[in-house]
């Protein structure tokens, strides 16, 4: 696979094994220390060639270029070498015999605003600024062209390759096994500078004549007025966990809200994993990590057209626990009994939390009960009251996983038996339960003081109650874990 297939940006989501402060707001302030743009490289989408998008590598970003009268500037390399509309690297030569980049054929072609590279950028060119060069390796008996040069489109010098700040290694240099061209002089008038197929740099490179890759540089404006400010963005995440044993495998990040182009990606590895996001407009954005049987972790993050910054966050998914809380009745936190976890949808049962009829017009079939009703309305007196349940706790319900079709509902004796296996696991507090069962046409299954079958409740009582243990699909990529309260808080929209 060539690098033109990885054109992602980096960002570094260092994930702690604790399940606390999962939702802060991440502090993107910007690290310019030494080598973080190479250990950790962002890119920018933007221009074509050949019917390619072109990619490029954030070498460097100055709030502040002295260069361009204080302008807030972006350093960027073409992440890939050119191609032809067939998609092979397209080798060419220098000059035919200058080794001067201000004079060669390859900075006019680069810089033709009819036939050359700058007409794939048309749509940016006012912003692409004009950068002034030396060669930045020139030999004291160098006898070639002019030693410095301006243009919009330039290629980089040996000490821009070598460092460290925009490349980690030989291995950061090197694309597809390929050599490609420096703008800086050898040692003879011929000779050019060049980055060998392994990433090293060859200060006496070769014979301008020869045939190699291309890799240009820009540099562009960042100011409130740039056509760069809403440039797509593409992202790599990198996610580490510290400590390998944390239950990550298997897991999957994703962005909120999603794009077409920005779908979840799944980390293969129990330390470590790589969700690549593809043209991403800046904004802000959710980052969830995700795994069936574990609750989701989220964290908030700006995306820029400047390149983010690496972010530490606490996204690390926690194993759900047997119990947990989640919502309100009668102003009191309600604890739930987890009974199952299903594709990232875990099932909650409550204690027996108030006394109903089935149905109040006599129905034994549940769809027609009031209970129903009652578990599933939002109006006042109702379960799902926004004094019991806030919106967002009520979006996490996921009624489509019920087998009713109901964000809350009642277990069938089939669930009850399914799930509850032994008496002492059906037994609650010597109290008779309802489950949605009929048991003919006037009586539905209940669950008797002592965890079995009881006789049966009347349907067409007005009079007799059963005790209600609600129960719910929650889907745990809406909700985060607060080990501290052992309760469920949802991820707000």
């Amino acid at each position: 696979m060539t690098k033109r297939f990885l054109f992602y940006a980096a960002l570094v989501l260092s994930l702690a094994l604790s399940p606390l402060a999962a939702h802060a707001t991440a502090d993107i302030a910007g690290d310019m220390e030494r080598g973080v743009w190479a250990t950790n490289p962002r890119y920018m989408t933007f221009g074509s060639y050949n019917g390619n998008t072109l990619v490029w590598r954030v070498l460097e970003v100055k709030d502040k270029d002295n260069d361009f009268k204080g302008a807030k500037t972006a350093f960027l390399l073409l992440d890939d070498l050119l191609r032809d509309s067939s998609d092979k690297v397209e080798i060419v030569i220098y000059d035919y015999s200058s080794n001067s980049f201000p004079d060669s054929v390859m900075k006019r072609w680069l810089n033709d605003e009819n036939n050359g590279f700058i007409v794939g950028l048309e749509n940016y060119k006012a912003d692409v600024l004009d950068t002034t060069y030396g060669p930045d390796n020139r030999p004291r008996r160098w006898s070639g062209g002019a030693a410095s040069g301006k243009s919009k489109v330039f290629l980089l010098s040996v000490g821009e390759a070598n460092n460290v700040n925009y490349f980690a290694n030989e291995a950061d240099r090197a694309v597809d096994n390929k050599t490609w061209w420096l703008r800086s002089p050898g040692f003879e008038n011929s000779i050019t500078a060049l980055v060998l197929s392994d990433g090293g740099v060859a200060r006496n490179g070769n014979y301008t004549s020869s045939i190699y890759g291309i890799r240009p540089a820009i540099k562009i404006d960042l100011s409130s007025s740039s056509s760069f400010i809403n440039i797509p963005v593409s992202y790599m995440l990198i996610v580490k966990a510290d400590d390998g044993s944390a239950p990550i495998m298997g897991a999957k990040i994703s962005l909120v809200p999603s794009t077409e182009s920005a779908q979840s990606a799944t980390i293969y590895s129990n330390s470590v994993g790589v969700a690549r996001f593809a043209n991403v407009l800046p904004g802000e954005y959710t980052v969830k990590i995700s795994k069936p049987g574990y609750i989701a972790k989220s964290e908030d993050i700006i995306i820029t057209s400047s390149a983010t910054p690496a972010i530490s966050i606490v996204a690390n998914p926690t194993a759900m626990p047997d119990k947990v809380r989640f919502g309100k009745y009668d102003e009191t936190f309600i604890e739930w009994s987890v009974l199952d976890i299903v594709n990232g949808k875990a099932l909650l049962f409550a204690g027996a939390l108030f006394q109903s009829q089935f149905d109040m017009q006599g129905s034994t079939i549940w769809a027609n009960s009031s209970l129903r009703s009652q578990l599933n309305g939002n109006k006042e007196g109702d379960f799902l009251h926004e004094s019991n349940f806030s919106t967002e706790e009520a979006a996490a319900i996921d009624a489509k996983a019920s087998a009713t079709g109901d964000a809350v509902f009642i277990l069938s004796c089939n669930e009850v038996y399914s799930y509850l296996t032994d008496a002492n696991m059906r037994f609650y507090d010597d109290k008779e339960w309802l489950t949605r069962s009929a048991l003919n046409e006037e009586d539905v299954e209940v669950i008797s003081p002592g965890g079995d079958y009881g006789g049966g409740i009347q349907a067409y009582t007005r009079y007799l109650l059963g005790w209600v243990r609600p129960a719910m699909w929650i889907d745990l990529s809406r909700v985060t874990y607060d080990a501290g309260t052992n309760t469920l808080l949802p991820i707000e929209k």
